[in-house]
């Protein structure tokens, strides 16, 4: 089982993730809100966004970050308890024979002692992709800080980024960037 090129639930948001990311400016951070716009309909506000394709390009992202989601539950072939199992089982086997690991191992092992099972627990509990609320609150008022911490899109973010060292040739000079040594193999 090959955890970093398996999907999973939490790379479906990870690329609206990062175009909406790249939408905020970090001064209208605080400012972003609703709005009415042009033709009457709600879109987001900030001063410091007066650029209107920026503005239609945040709410595009948004609703796209939204329909994702909505999509995913909808569909009834989404199973949490199946997807649960699937990534725990993928972080133990992947990290039981892997010499380099995603930078997520890090927290699995510092923060969380090694529990994987814990660890999945807390990321289903805690990311806004699994929780209907968290996401409605990230669609409607996002922000950049609000996304990084989601641990779904750190686990994504991990996940890419080795896929990217591995793209690169698994250059020598990355490791602890990109990918840590892992230290913790059986």
């Amino acid at each position: 089982m090959d955890f970093v090129h398996d999907a999973c639930v939490f790379d479906s948001c990870f690329v609206t993730f990062m175009r909406a990311g790249r939408l905020f400016h970090p001064r209208s951070l605080n400012n972003v809100g609703w709005g009415k716009g042009e033709r009457g309909r709600y879109v987001y506000y900030s001063p410091q966004l007066r650029n209107p394709y920026r503005f239609a390009g945040t709410n595009r992202r948004m609703m796209r970050l939204r329909r994702v989601r909505r999509e995913l539950y909808a569909s009834g072939g989404f199973d949490e308890a199946a997807e649960k199992r699937k990534i725990i089982e993928g972080l133990r086997t992947f990290g039981d024979t892997a010499a380099y690991v995603p930078v997520v191992y890090a927290t699995i092992w510092t923060t969380y002692g090694g529990d994987v099972a814990r660890y999945v627990d807390d990321l289903f509990e805690r990311s806004a992709m699994t929780n209907r609320r968290r996401m409605m609150r990230v669609t409607r008022w996002p922000r950049k800080r609000r996304m990084q911490r989601d641990m779904g899109f750190q686990l994504s973010l991990s996940k890419q980024l080795y896929m990217a060292w591995e793209a690169m040739g698994r250059p020598p000079q990355l490791i602890g960037h990109f990918v840590i040594p892992n230290k913790w193999k059986k």
